[in-house]
């Protein structure tokens, strides 16, 4: 999942410890070691059972309280990311929160859930979706929901739709128009 020449890992290579840091037991370890070196860290690595030291940087994301979302009908929804989104084919967006005693708890929809479309449309940037939903304000709109069941390779997922009210219309963190994350 990593972008092209940002570091010399391939496939098989044995991550045993990031250098200035303790042996690597799991992939939490690994995190907790690169915190705060994104830019410029070296590895030591099996490659082919022979000991090799690598350097490079990784991706940074946006921190989360940067992130930008919608609020609406008590739940909040912004875009859907991991590490491995490119080879799974889920959704664009992804509800964080549901409030309780909301429209959306109603429904019975829950966070962690993925937004699948809504009256049919799909898509691809929170403004759009903000603009449908402003379009629909006071209206009810008929919104599918695909939840994902399971763990690591053996996972499903179900598809729900609700009809659901357009409520409390919110955009959170920042101006719509910006470059939105």
């Amino acid at each position: 999942y990593l972008k092209n020449n940002l570091i010399d890992l391939k496939v098989g290579d044995e991550i045993v410890r990031v250098i200035d840091d303790g042996p690597l037991e799991n992939e939490g370890d690994l995190m907790h070691a690169l915190r705060g070196k994104t830019e410029n860290f070296s590895l030591e690595i099996l490659r082919n059972g022979t000991s090799k030291v690598i350097s490079g940087k990784l991706e940074r994301h946006d921190s989360v309280i940067n992130r930008k979302g919608i609020f609406v009908s008590g739940m909040l929804i912004s875009n859907f990311w991991v590490r491995d989104k490119p080879v799974r084919d889920l959704p664009e967006f992804f509800i964080h929160f549901v409030q309780p005693g909301s429209f959306a708890e109603g429904e019975l929809i829950t966070s962690n859930m993925y937004l699948d479309s809504i009256n049919g449309k799909f898509f691809k940037t929170l403004g759009d979706l903000y603009a449908y939903f402003k379009e629909y304000e006071d209206k009810e709109i008929k919104i599918r929901l695909i939840s994902n069941r399971g763990s690591n390779s053996n996972y499903y997922l179900t598809h729900y739709e609700h009809s659901l009210p357009v409520r409390d219309l919110e955009f959170i963190g920042g101006v719509l128009g910006e470059e939105i994350k």
